[in-house]
């Protein structure tokens, strides 16, 4: 078949795995699939996190053989696609890529129940993007009207905290401060929307009258704004009626989501918070220009 995935030793290649014993288990050849599969630790996270997939329902000769299986929808849990399958597969692997790294190079070994939060977090916020989004999104007005403030918030997830910044700027597109904070939580749409009550905290502070808040997570924004629905999270309750306090102060207000792809600036700015353990008002000047992009992702430099 023309999509199918490279030969056992093309993809061993591409990880780089010398031909030694598996350092999480120390049982087997070290190959991609038997790391990625087979390994004790690698079924354990497959049957413990998203689908609770047994590793055991076939011997694979190659991720061919694998890829083809699970094509089949009947070896797939009920109402899953291949697509999402293969989202939280590439989780997955990602999760035991650099436990195994670490194991090499640190000698700890990640505890189970850290590695599936982790791979199930990053499952659920790679799902999140695609709720109710329309086949084309319009473009948010970025830059607000006068007398007006727009603020664009996002976080950074890490194993057992988060990182987030607000971005606020005028009706001339300049950017009048930028805070961020730190959350002890690791659900997406928890820290999404605790982020935007530390926004609002900010703009009560800074006696901003006119802001119109912006998130990319679609379940923080429909519970900010009490609005009833299949996205409602009992979780977000408190963080929901701290927001609508505070906005009251304001004279005029509104939270409304934005497409991911438009609120890099956010995304950036909660990134180089996370690096530089920075919390509170932020001086731009401090900062990396290269994170005031809308539309392009920064990359630190890694000199």
């Amino acid at each position: 078949m023309s999509n199918a995935l490279p030969t056992r030793e093309k993809i061993d290649q591409a990880f780089n795995l010398p031909s030694t014993l598996c350092p999480i288990c120390d049982k087997e050849s070290e190959s991609s699939l038997h790391l990625l599969w087979n390994c004790d630790y690698a079924s354990a996270l497959w049957f413990g996190c998203c689908w609770g997939i047994r590793t055991d329902i076939r011997n694979f000769r190659n991720w061919e053989e694998w890829t083809n299986w699970f094509e089949c929808n009947r070896n797939r849990p009920a109402t899953l696609s291949f697509n999402d399958f293969m989202t939280g597969a590439l989780c997955i692997f990602d999760v035991i890529w650099k436990v195994r790294n670490e194991v090499i190079h640190g000698g700890h070994l990640l505890q189970i129940s850290k590695a599936m939060s982790i791979a199930s977090m990053r499952l659920n916020d790679h799902l999140a993007c695609k709720m109710d989004q329309p086949a084309t999104t319009a473009a948010s007005v970025l830059t607000p009207p006068s007398g007006w403030l727009n603020c664009c918030s996002d976080v950074n997830i890490d194993s057992n905290h988060s990182f987030g910044a607000a971005v606020f700027r005028d009706s001339m597109n300049r950017i009048c401060s930028v805070v961020t904070d730190r959350f002890p939580v690791t659900d997406p749409a928890l820290a999404e929307a605790s982020m935007l009550l530390s926004a609002a905290k900010h703009a009560t502070q800074s006696n901003y009258s006119s802001v119109n808040f912006f998130c990319d997570n679609v379940c923080a924004v429909s519970n900010i704004l009490k609005a009833h629905g299949t996205h409602h999270n009992i979780n977000l309750e408190g963080v929901s009626t701290h927001f609508q306090m505070l906005t009251a102060q304001f004279a005029n207000w509104s939270v409304q989501k934005i497409n991911r792809k438009e609120n890099f600036m956010a995304h950036n700015d909660a990134k180089w918070a996370k690096i530089n353990s920075a919390i509170g008002n932020i001086q731009v000047s401090s900062m990396d220009p290269k994170v005031f992009e809308d539309y392009k992702e920064w990359w630190p430099d890694p000199g």
